[in-house]
């Protein structure tokens, strides 16, 4: 599975890559969205494995909820979506 995905949606960008064996997920906010929710522009989650495409996404802080993801629909080993939050992020070209 290739990794490293750039994921969109309107005002929202996530990256997923794999480092020493994990996966993390960095959300980029736009900056109107950051102030509002109090939250830096850049949030990063470790994504816990549930299965082979599904995952959980704890935040550092303890009044957040855990949320799910997945990654899925390969093609030659690239995922094509990323699901978050009842939303798909298809993978940037």
């Amino acid at each position: 599975m290739d990794t490293e995905a750039g994921l969109t949606r309107p005002g929202t960008r996530y990256e997923v890559a794999d480092e020493d064996g994990k996966l993390y997920l960095t959300l980029d906010l736009n900056p109107m969205h950051a102030r509002i929710l109090g939250k830096p522009d850049r949030l990063r989650y470790e994504l816990q494995p549930v299965s082979e495409t599904h995952f959980l996404m704890a935040s550092g802080d303890p009044l957040d909820d855990i949320q799910t993801a997945a990654i899925y629909d390969f093609d030659d080993g690239r995922a094509r979506y990323l699901h978050t939050n009842c939303r798909v992020h298809p993978r940037l070209p």
